[in-house]
């Protein structure tokens, strides 16, 4: 975020209450519309304290209402936001946007939240999941990209080796529908060993 963004925003937030900065918070963590209950949902706070917040900080001039949801209205304010957030407060967010998210269609958000949170083995289920929807698509390039973070999720969750050979199977198909051979030939590798 280029620094002159940076000052706007930290201008335009000076004068918020804790409320209104967690509204910005939240909002930069979900990376999505959300609603007022869904809002009160993740940031655990009655729509009485939460009105007067979001007013703020759309009075600001940092987010939007648009047909009942609030977003960022500039990525780039978003992204100053997401930068200043602390990162122990930023892994409790994604956990309660995945939280939220959990049972929805969502699979790609719910794996990038999970793994944002550090829920590696959600991370490694959901993203699994993602590339599984990515080939029934035919979306074959996205399937592969999720089948690569499910298999960093699973390192990372330090999980059963049955699970990795089935989702190292999956990904060697899908390699092989891309043509993509020296990757191919890795995960081959692996399997064997």
């Amino acid at each position: 975020v280029p620094s002159t963004v940076a000052d706007v925003i930290s201008q335009r937030t000076a004068h918020l209450d804790d409320c209104a900065t967690a509204v910005l918070a939240t909002l930069a963590v979900a990376n999505r519309r959300l609603d007022t209950k869904q809002l009160g949902l993740i940031m655990s706070t009655d729509r009485g304290d939460l009105l007067p917040a979001l007013a703020s900080a759309i009075g600001a001039g940092l987010i939007v209402e648009r047909n009942g949801h609030t977003e960022f209205g500039h990525e780039i304010v978003r992204r100053g936001i997401y930068a200043a957030v602390p990162a122990s407060t930023r892994r409790d967010l994604h956990a309660a946007v995945a939280a939220l998210l959990a049972g929805s269609d969502s699979v790609e958000e719910l794996a990038e939240h999970s793994a944002r949170a550090g829920r590696w083995h959600d991370a490694f289920q959901h993203y699994r999941d993602a590339a599984h929807h990515a080939m029934e698509a035919g979306a074959f390039a996205t399937a592969r990209q999720h089948f690569a973070r499910a298999r960093r999720a699973h390192a990372k969750a330090q999980l059963d080796t049955a699970s990795l050979i089935e989702l190292l199977l999956d990904y060697e198909k899908v390699l092989d529908l891309l043509s993509e051979r020296r990757q191919q030939q890795s995960v081959l590798t692996s399997l064997r060993t």
